[in-house]
């Protein structure tokens, strides 16, 4: 790690995902990396991780430059760093509105970098410590974490009360790959220094309150506060006593320096300064195509330090009393004009045809017994068609079983051809009745599992794909969507195995069919964790889907194909607090049972409508970073388990309001069987009984 102070060239610039060094320049006096993309970030910190070299990321906001300016030492320790990203819209902004250049506002939290940097540790074996918060906070940050990732090695986690020097002798014991430190800024900075001067290899991040919130089950920012850029205003309703100085103050100070800024830039501008050539400190913005030119730089302002990287320091023009007047007035009365003044147009991908289609689909449900046997009657016959229309249902996901296709791969000329012509009438016939389909490849575990391991068969499924995408690819775009596969499961040895057979998978169909919006999906069991685990493709015409059925306590019990754990769960209530769930493991019958339980309690929080709205803002959370749509394609209570009807219909409830302004559409699981919304028609009538309560719980 490099050990350069404020003002010396600082730290080596690190690599992009492409290759290119991450630029590194000086805001108002601080340093700052240049990133436009979590991806870059990411990259950076795997290359040192192989390398086994000592890496420190930390993050500034406006507080952070109010701190470093009554602070020295702090803005000191920012320059040791290897690594300083923008965890502020206003430190964006001021490099937007001043420079002109793009740069993501990056954190390290469930909305930005922590989620991929533990997906990397999880699939490369890298082990983590946690360290900061009150006794115990880091620890219940921890479950946390394991629910989404529970093959990640936390190794140790560690309150930010005790002896420091203690804490890094231990941690140096431990050796760990990864330490995350949320100590507040300045005391964060200063322990993983210490950290790294004592020998230690590793990445190190800062994350400020990340664990406290994590540990609370806290949801910092809803859907439409990160929308709006008002993260800071929300902070501040929901803290006064703690952030009022930060906000109020340090934020206002913040202002006052970008409004100086502004001003020198245009007295230079006035003062027919030329505009053809770069500005010393920035360069080109990141990402620019070769041969496409960027537009003038502004001209070096009053205070512009190029000897010392660019440093964007107070200018010092004469202290006349107009301009006093000038600035004071900006600071007092402009101060959250000037933030909304600031705020970013909406992303250019939401008008790309994976956003209009998803959001077109409305509420769907799941057809999981299509053209199954042994119940009589076809479940795909017209008068079910009918029903799914009926009930308000705007789509359907319909599962196509490879196995049924693939029989016919080697076979007589044609066989394969007439299965996937039924298939293809089938969807016909669905578009009939007005409902759009999301066509679902839906395998047994035991394709998958030899996809997985033979590269023949993983091969087929991807020509599967192209064949069929083909036929598919008359019907019309708008209202057919091709699913890649259905819960890819643990056979797949690691996510990157995954991503790249779904990578050809998605290469197949658009090739074939170029106009329709595939539905891609994280590995595993498509859950919201493993969506966040994984980067999307560059096919702009590619949504995202996820499957949510947390807490499965409640929404398995009495699933017996899940294992004896699950056949006997009975009683489980909904809300479920941690109080029932020591109820339910003294209760327990079974240690299959108890260790269910236990593994759920884990997690140290109650399971209701705010808890569930936690964790599906992760989806949302995704969506924004990275500009791309997300469906939750399956969700649902297993009716025939014990679950009381009542406590069912309220979970749906909220699980659907959680999706609203998370997920662009959402799609039931089931229409019949088990989970269905709709059970086999009594004797003598045609029609399927729906479940009224359920239908309400979906406010269709």
């Amino acid at each position: 790690m490099n050990q350069a102070l404020d003002g010396a060239a600082g730290p080596a610039s690190p690599g992009t995902a492409d290759g290119a060094p991450i630029e590194r320049a000086r805001i108002f006096g601080l340093p700052l990396n240049l990133c436009r993309r979590v991806d870059d970030v990411l990259a950076a910190v795997e290359a040192r991780l192989d390398a086994g070299e000592t890496f420190l990321t930390t993050f500034i906001n406006p507080s952070a430059v109010a701190l470093a300016r009554r602070n020295t030492g702090y803005a000191k320790a920012l320059a040791r760093f290897d690594m300083v990203l923008p965890d502020g819209i206003g430190v964006v902004q001021a490099v937007a509105r001043l420079h002109g250049h793009a740069i993501a506002r990056i954190s390290f939290d469930s909305t930005s970098l922590a989620l991929p940097v533990f997906a990397l540790a999880e699939r490369s074996g890298r082990s983590v410590v946690l360290v900061g918060g009150a006794p115990g906070v880091a620890e219940r940050a921890a479950a946390h974490i394991r629910e989404s990732f529970p093959k990640l090695g936390i190794i140790a986690a560690l309150d930010g009360y005790g002896d420091r020097a203690s804490m890094v002798e231990r941690i140096q014991a431990l050796q760990p790959d990864i330490v995350v430190c949320g100590m507040g800024a300045a005391a964060q900075e200063d322990f993983l220094l210490t950290l790294a001067g004592s020998g230690w290899r590793g990445c190190g991040f800062t994350c400020g309150g990340y664990l406290d919130q994590l540990g609370a089950g806290m949801q910092y920012y809803p859907a439409w506060v990160d929308r709006s850029n008002l993260r800071w205003a929300y902070r501040l309703v929901r803290e006064p006593r703690r952030l009022w100085r930060r906000y109020l103050i340090d934020y206002q100070s913040f202002l006052l320096l970008l409004l100086q800024a502004s001003l020198a830039q245009r007295l230079a501008l006035r003062a027919g300064h030329p505009h053809d050539r770069p500005d010393p400190a920035w360069g080109e913005p990141p990402g620019l195509s070769p041969g496409r030119r960027a537009r003038p730089a502004h001209p070096p302002m009053p205070g512009w330090d190029a000897a010392r990287g660019g440093s964007l320091r107070p200018v010092t023009a004469p202290n006349t009393p107009a301009r006093r007047r000038l600035l004071h007035g900006a600071a007092a009365g402009a101060g959250l004009a000037a933030w909304a003044g600031l705020r970013p147009g909406p992303a250019a991908s939401q008008a790309e045809p994976a956003w209009r289609r998803t959001a077109r689909l409305g509420p769907g449900v799941n057809l999981s017994r299509w053209r199954q046997s042994g119940e009589g009657r076809p479940p795909g016959d017209e008068e079910h068609l009918a029903e799914v229309a009926a009930l308000g249902f705007r789509h359907v996901r319909l599962p196509v079983d490879p196995d049924q296709l693939l029989k016919g791969w080697d076979g007589p000329a044609g066989e394969a051809a007439q299965a996937m012509e039924r298939v293809t009438a089938d969807i016909g016939r669905i578009l009939a009745h007005g409902v759009a389909v999301i066509v679902d490849l839906h395998p047994s575990d035991a394709v998958k599992a030899r996809a997985a391991r033979d590269p023949a068969v993983a091969e087929r499924l991807v020509a599967l794909w192209s064949r069929l995408a083909a036929r598919l690819s008359v019907l019309d775009p708008e209202r057919v969507l091709l699913e890649t596969l259905n819960e890819p499961g643990d056979a797949f040895a690691t996510i990157a195995d995954w991503l790249a057979l779904q990578g050809r998978m998605v290469e197949a169909i658009r090739a074939a069919a170029p106009r329709h919006t595939i539905l891609a999906t994280g590995a595993r069991a498509s859950t919201i964790g493993d969506l966040g685990a994984i980067p999307p493709y560059p096919d702009g015409n590619v949504a995202y889907n996820f499957h949510f059925y947390s807490p499965m306590l409640f929404t398995h019990q009495g699933a017996a194909w899940l294992g004896p754990g699950f056949a006997r769960l009975r009683g489980v209530p909904y809300p479920l607090t941690m109080t029932e769930m020591r109820r339910l493991g003294e209760a327990a019958r079974s240690e299959p049972e108890r260790r269910l339980i236990a593994r759920e309690a884990a997690g140290g929080r109650d399971w209701n409508r705010a808890t569930i709205a936690a964790a599906i803002s992760r989806a949302g959370d995704w969506s924004r970073r990275h500009g791309r749509p997300v469906v939750c394609t399956e969700f649902g209570v297993f009716r025939d388990g014990g679950a009381v009807p009542a406590e069912r219909q309220r979970y749906l409830a909220d699980v659907r309001a959680a999706l609203q302004g998370q997920a662009q559409a959402w799609t039931l699981w089931d229409f019949s069987g088990g989970f269905g919304v709709t059970r086999a028609p009594l004797r003598g009538r045609a029609a399927r009984d729906a479940d009224a309560g359920m239908l309400t719980a979906l406010g269709l």
